[in-house]
């Protein structure tokens, strides 16, 4: 989809698209990972991250839908409803934590789209 305009996914995609209210992914995008890849990877970051670091706090920084499918794996929800849950947004920031609900997803949230 490189070099192609965002006006055009759905034409060029369907019927392999997950409309939300804020953007249009597509599912089986050619020579790149696909949200299942995303969430085995995701599996292979928490676990590396519970190895190395037994005690305190993490800053994780990632791109949205790659922390979204890390947030995904956490909470175990399906990835589709994840992408349909919430938008995240650079400069966001999410917790993920044995003491926050994942219904209560930002601890910082930055308007990037208008209403």
């Amino acid at each position: 989809m490189t070099g192609k305009p965002q006006r055009m996914i759905v034409g060029l995609c369907s019927p392999n698209i997950l409309k939300t209210n804020k953007i249009c992914y597509f599912l089986k995008p050619q020579g790149a990972e696909t949200f299942p890849a995303l969430i085995k990877r995701s599996k292979t970051i928490l676990s590396l991250l519970k190895s190395k670091h037994k005690n305190g706090n993490i800053l994780l920084v990632t791109h949205g839908d790659i922390g979204k499918m890390i947030y995904a794996t956490y909470y175990h929800i399906n990835w589709k409803k994840i992408l349909k849950m919430f938008n995240f947004n650079n400069t966001e920031l999410l917790e993920l934590s044995k003491t926050s609900s994942p219904r209560n997803t930002h601890i910082f949230k930055n308007k990037l789209y208008k209403s």
